[in-house]
């Protein structure tokens, strides 16, 4: 079994880390893989990156592209759009066709351009991480649901752009009607979405959750941790990341201060302190109803584990996720999660067992949840039920034996 991995990263964002974990796990079990990603911090030799200068300027360039197209095109309050319209000089030699299955994960920024896709004649797998394989630009739909028909009239692009839309979407169908793809779907919701689209309406739609390793997220001491941030034990600890957490739309950090001021308003004694990650600078943020620490972007894994331990419970306020990693992470951790009842998430926390999930965007309903879990912030059967649910369900033992099976059906299929 011969499989390339193809992703824009291999540590930049939650898609790409799922598909950097999931292809080193697979490799572990025997399977050989390839992983073709543009940005990387590893250097093992089954990963093909940009290695050269001029590679990597190359790298940038399209990234620079792909900012001024969105700058340009989309509206103020767009989410992040992918055009992949140029020719990417980098990823054309590979021989696709050599392996049994090309397995696309998240390829913005112009990883793989729809022209050099349509040359893939192998079998195709393609793991939603969002929703830009079935609309006509965008990753994040948000209400919109104009991908059901033929993506006009966006309401994230600027009135004079319209047909981009439109174009891009047309050149999708086309494509997509020549090609063997199977998809998977990291979760119901995501699944629901594609299955309801006009380009993957008559596609096969697997349900495969992203998987995590259970061996590196634990819960952790938190003595030097609290000591060293200067945490007090009256204070109510809630952690909010994720890529750019505070300044993305998406994920609803807008949301967590109201139901904060909602809590503070209600009881001025009580004392809340936020934890952040993934987002570089929070400088400009002032006036908050809490103590925000920023620590910005962390790659330590025994930090991050100290993160999600030292905390009450950890808030996902997104409008939608199409799977919710992070909120596995904390629940591993032993940390229940607060999040809207919405996406992905609906997949991930059971309802006042390992979490709260609050009625779709009511703040007052969100902080309820936050109120309702730091009150059981010292319940061992609720940190034991947290880590025990999710690794049952989201281990990569489990998922990863899923992906075999499905490429083992699929190449049986030929």
């Amino acid at each position: 079994m011969k499989i390339l991995f193809i992703s824009q990263s291999d540590f930049d964002g939650g898609a790409s880390l799922a598909a950097h974990k999931l292809a080193h796990t697979l490799k572990s079990k025997g399977v050989d893989i390839t992983m073709f990603v543009m940005q990387s911090d590893n250097h093992s030799e089954w990963i093909l990156s940009p290695k050269s200068l001029m590679q990597q300027i190359i790298v940038k360039i399209f990234g620079r592209i792909e900012s001024a197209l969105n700058k340009t095109l989309t509206t103020k309050k767009s989410g992040y759009w992918s055009f992949n319209f140029l020719p990417n000089p980098l990823i054309r030699k590979i021989d696709f066709n050599s392996y049994d299955i090309v397995h696309i994960h998240w390829i913005g920024k112009n990883t793989l351009s729809l022209k050099l896709l349509s040359k893939i004649d192998t079998r195709i797998v393609w793991t939603l991480h969002d929703s830009w394989v079935f609309t006509g630009g965008c990753h994040l739909p948000l209400n919109c649901t104009k991908f059901r028909d033929e993506c006009d009239e966006c309401p994230q692009l600027n009135k004079c752009f319209q047909d981009v839309a439109v174009i891009q979407h047309v050149k999708k169908k086309k494509l997509f009607e020549t090609k063997n793809i199977t998809c998977i779907a990291p979760s119901s919701w995501m699944r629901t979405q594609a299955e309801s689209s006009q380009l993957l309406k008559n596609f096969n739609i697997e349900l495969i959750h992203n998987g995590i390793s259970s061996l590196n997220f634990v819960r952790a001491d938190t003595n030097f941790f609290k000591f060293k941030n200067k945490i007090s034990d009256d204070e109510i600890v809630i952690v909010f990341g994720g890529y750019n957490a505070v300044l993305d739309l998406n994920k609803g950090f807008i949301k967590l201060i109201n139901a904060i001021n909602i809590l503070t308003q209600k009881n001025k004694s009580k004392k809340y302190t936020v934890l952040t990650f993934g987002t570089s600078d929070t400088t400009h943020l002032s006036k908050l109803p809490f103590r925000l620490i920023n620590f910005k972007i962390v790659r330590n894994q025994s930090f991050l584990n100290e993160i999600y331990s030292c905390a009450h419970l950890t808030a996902i306020p997104s409008f939608s996720e199409s799977f919710g990693q992070m909120a596995v992470e904390s629940l591993y951790c032993g940390t229940p999660v607060v999040a809207f009842k919405t996406s992905g998430l609906i997949d991930i926390i059971e309802h006042k067992l390992t979490g709260y999930l609050a009625k779709p965007y009511d703040e007052l309903d969100f902080a309820t949840g936050i109120d309702y879990l730091q009150s059981r912030a010292n319940d061992n059967h609720m940190q034991i039920q947290c880590r025990d649910i999710a690794v049952s369900k989201f281990d990569f033992s489990k998922i990863s034996a899923e992906h075999i099976h499905l490429y083992n059906r699929l190449i049986n299929e030929k």
